[in-house]
């Protein structure tokens, strides 16, 4: 398992570890960070959650594991988007049917 204290430690830009594997499609650590009990929840400086960057980059299997996890779906930026705007502005449809479906249900 990995320490809490290195999953919470954060760089210049207030990412986290999660926040930097999500970046780096690293699907294994992710799995590895929400096992050890990361929160997926926990936003940078900019207010974006590991979701944001999934949803961004269209990572869709890293988004559907946040998802697994709790990711709040209805999360803001400080720019006020949510993941589901993010994945549209992008053009990553994939990832804005999962994040919709989930939005849908209220899950």
């Amino acid at each position: 398992p990995i320490s809490l204290s290195l999953i919470r430690r954060r760089n210049a830009y207030g990412e986290n570890l999660l926040h930097r594997a999500v970046a780096h499609q690293d699907f294994d650590l992710v799995q590895n960070i929400i096992k050890s009990g990361g929160n997926v929840n926990d936003t940078d400086y900019a207010g974006w959650t590991a979701l944001h960057t999934a949803s961004i980059e269209g990572f869709y299997e890293i988004a559907n594991k946040l998802l697994k996890a709790g990711a709040d779906v209805n999360a803001r930026g400080i720019d006020q988007r949510t993941p589901l705007q993010d994945a549209v502005t992008e053009g990553h449809y994939k990832v804005y049917s999962k994040l919709n479906t989930i939005y849908a249900l209220g899950i």
